[in-house]
């Protein structure tokens, strides 16, 4: 059980690495029209790149939070007075008054396992992982981009040196593949 725990983490380990292997692949691509076009450097393009890509959420969260911010208030106030609705509707009932009758009170609703409570924990944790694991992989994607030869020696280093001749074409084909993906 032990084994199969660390290689289930093991696997999400890789993919994270690969998708920070693809996301410094994907900003090396962006880098490479100005290096070709405008002659700067490396890492004055993926500072312009980064700054860009940046400009550019902050501008769509910026123009999405309010009308976000309204749908949800209008939501809160409707939610409320749609429940009153549909309780007022089925009251008129005898099997309308025997499914409120099973509704679960307030209290009833917020203790146990699968609690209302439990499950915005559970939400709340899924979501600050996923943001964890996004910080990770751009952070990966902007090591790897900054100075992808370092990284490229060390993966060359892991490998005897009869083998690396060909361990470097095969990531060139790799470099090259990925970054026309």
């Amino acid at each position: 059980v032990a084994m199969l725990l660390m290689l289930w983490y093991a696997v999400a380990v890789l993919l994270l690495v690969f998708a920070g292997l693809l996301s410094g692949i994907f900003l090396r691509g962006l880098c490479r029209p100005l290096n070709e076009r405008l002659g700067l450097g490396h890492g004055w393009s993926l500072l312009i790149v980064l700054a860009t890509l940046i400009g550019i959420s902050v501008l769509g969260v910026w123009l999405l939070a309010g009308r976000i911010t309204e749908q949800a208030n209008e939501l809160a106030e409707q939610l409320p007075r749609a429940v009153g609705n549909l309780m007022a509707r089925l009251e008129v009932y005898s099997w309308g008054r025997s499914i409120i009758a099973e509704v679960p009170t307030t209290g009833e609703f917020l203790r146990g396992r699968d609690s209302v409570l439990g499950r915005i924990t559970g939400i709340f944790s899924g979501v600050l992982g996923a943001l964890t694991n996004f910080i990770i992989i751009l952070s990966l994607g902007c090591y790897i981009a900054a100075e992808p030869r370092t990284y490229r020696r060390g993966i060359l280093r892991l490998f005897p040196p009869r083998h690396r001749d060909r361990t470097r074409e095969v990531l060139n084909a790799l470099d090259e593949t990925l970054g026309r993906w």
